[in-house]
Order: C-alpha cells, then sequence, then structure tokens
C-alpha cells in the first residue's frame, strides 16, 4: 500500500460517520494557490498576508498536492505531499512525507490536533448554555427589581426568553489592533433591531458574568427609550446597582445628575431596610428616578419630584424618605 493510500486510509478512521463528512473535507490530487507566506489556501479568497486578491499577491504559488484536508470551524489545514523531496524554502503548512515513520507521527498530530478541538468545542457548547441560562435569570431579576402595581416592570418590552445575544470565543472582528483596550462586549441598537455580543467567553467566569450584565443593561434601557450609552447617568447607576462595570467618564450634567440620583437611591434603601417602605413602593421609586433617563428632565425638576413624593410620605413617617 502507498503512503498517500495510508494516508487517506488514515483521515477516514478519524472522520466521523459517513453524512457528515462534508464537515471535513478532504481532497485527492488538488491543485491550489497557497500563500507561502502563511501556508493558507487562498484559491478562492483573497490573500490575507498581503490584503490582496489571489492573481495580485506576488507570493501565491500555485501547487498540487496528494491529499488536502481542512475543517474551517477548528480551523485545522492540513496538505501532504509523498515522495518528493522538500524544497529549499518549503511552504508553510504544507508536509512533505517520504516514509512510514513520517506518515505516523503526522498523523499522530493531527489526530491531536482534532482532539483537542472537539474538547474545546465541547467546553465552548457548554458555557455558552451555561451564560445564556444566566443572562435570562438576570434579566428576570432586572424586570422583577423594577416591578410594582399589579406585577408591572419598567422594562416590561423586554421578553427574557428571547435575549438577542451572542457568544464569541474570539475577538471582535471590529477590533482595533493599534488600541490596547480589548473589545470584550459590545451592544448595537438600530430602532427594535438589537445585537448583543460577548467576546472572549471562555475567560474568567465572573468576568464573563459582568459583561452579560453591561450589556443587558444598554438592552433593557434601549428597550425602555430611556438613555442607554456608556457616558450616561442612567446607565452608570444601573451599573453600580448590578455590579456591572462602567467605564466611561460621564460629562459634567451628567455627573451631577448621577450624584443626585445616587444620593436618593440611598436614601430609599435606608427607608427599605429600616421598615419605612414595601419592596413594591421602592421599585415605584426607584421606576420614577430612572425614568429621568427617559423624559430628562432638568435637575430643579427632579429636586420638585423629590420634594412631592416626600409630602406624599410624611402622613405615614414621621420625616422625610428622600433628601435632595
Amino acid at each position: 500500500m502507498t503512503l498517500k493510500q495510508e494516508c487517506i486510509d488514515f483521515i477516514s478512521m478519524m472522520l466521523p460517520e459517513e453524512d457528515d463528512c462534508d464537515v471535513y473535507p478532504m481532497e485527492i490530487d488538488v491543485s491550489m494557490y497557497i500563500c507561502p507566506a502563511t501556508g493558507d489556501d487562498v484559491t478562492y479568497s483573497g490573500c490575507e498576508y498581503c490584503g490582496t486578491t489571489r492573481d495580485e499577491c506576488p507570493y501565491c504559488q500555485k501547487l498540487t498536492v496528494d491529499v488536502a484536508f481542512w475543517d474551517d470551524d477548528k480551523d485545522i489545514q492540513k496538505k501532504y505531499i509523498f515522495g518528493r523531496c522538500q524544497p529549499v524554502n518549503p511552504i508553510e503548512g504544507v508536509c512533505y512525507i517520504r516514509n512510514r515513520k513520517q506518515l505516523k507521527r503526522e498523523m499522530q498530530k493531527l489526530k491531536d490536533e482534532l482532539d483537542a478541538s472537539e474538547k474545546w468545542h465541547s467546553e465552548f457548547g457548554r458555557k455558552y448554555i451555561e451564560y445564556m441560562d444566566y443572562a435570562r435569570e438576570f434579566a428576570e431579576r432586572i424586570k422583577a427589581d423594577f416591578q410594582f402595581g399589579n406585577g408591572i416592570s419598567l422594562f416590561e418590552s423586554v421578553n427574557t426568553e428571547i435575549l438577542p445575544i451572542v457568544f464569541h470565543e474570539g475577538y471582535s472582528p471590529n477590533q482595533n489592533w493599534g488600541d490596547t483596550n480589548i473589545i470584550l462586549g459590545d451592544f448595537t441598537s438600530c430602532g427594535k433591531q438589537n445585537m448583543i455580543n460577548i467576546y472572549h467567553c471562555l475567560d474568567d467566569e465572573s468576568s464573563v458574568k459582568q459583561r452579560i450584565r453591561h450589556e443587558l443593561i444598554h438592552y433593557f434601557l434601549s428597550m425602555a427609550d430611556m438613555q442607554y450609552k456608556d457616558e450616561t447617568a442612567i446607565f452608570h447607576i444601573m451599573c453600580e446597582i448590578y455590579d456591572a462595570a462602567p467605564y466611561k467618564e460621564m460629562p459634567e450634567n451628567e455627573l451631577k445628575l448621577y450624584d443626585k440620583i445616587c444620593k436618593v437611591l440611598e436614601n430609599l434603601s435606608l427607608c427599605l431596610d429600616n421598615g419605612l417602605i414595601d419592596r413594591e413602593t421602592f421599585n415605584l421609586y426607584l421606576s420614577i428616578f430612572l425614568l429621568v433617563g427617559k423624559i430628562n428632565i432638568p435637575l430643579e425638576t427632579l429636586d420638585e419630584v423629590i420634594g412631592i413624593m416626600n409630602r406624599l410620605s410624611q402622613s405615614e413617617t414621621d420625616g422625610d424618605l428622600l433628601a435632595s
């Protein structure tokens, strides 16, 4: 049996059942264009190394390989040539095999790569399900925290069973490699069409969950037609409540609003802890102050709102609930 046929048999044994073989393409006696600098097959795509098309690439070479194998999902490419000597300037990713010992070594390397990739995909799938479950639980928590009067929530429009989240193990396609800041998540809103991306989801679990909270807060505020961008006071307040790590600085006007509402919320929490108000009243007051992010009222008007709420509450308490 020839080395070439043994290679084909080895790879065939590693593949799944016949119905799934299109996942692991293998071609025999195939001509392809290869970039020697990277070893990538650029027959049907541009050359990423020099940023040109195949015909324009100054490095691109046409090569006939005996056995070609690749799996795009697992980013594994193998190209085998038998019985020929390796050239003085070998092409990256092309393996020249001249004896059975070499063949066995290369087949073991391929098997190890496939096994490692399969293990990784299994872990990724498990994490994907785990984080989607966490996202739904957190979304339910936000809706409940802002629920008042007959079970109505400030975020009633959010369907917690259908959240537009996609998890990725790698980098954002929008990553600027000249920037030291790595994009770990993003939220895009276009009307009612929204998308949340979480990158590097195999990182530390607590970090990934914090990113989920951060992006879901963007989403909730957007769905409620409230100010949802990173530099707004309302977004920062929500991040403070749910430990969602806001990172952009607020302009002066937003910072003043943030300080005032934070003071109000601190007093509300004390009132709740001391039994002066119940949870439903707390949720109602909390929702009212977050609605500032929707109607964008002046700070003077916010002081008037605080005064009215205090007068309404004085019949039940010995003093003001809120401080402006």
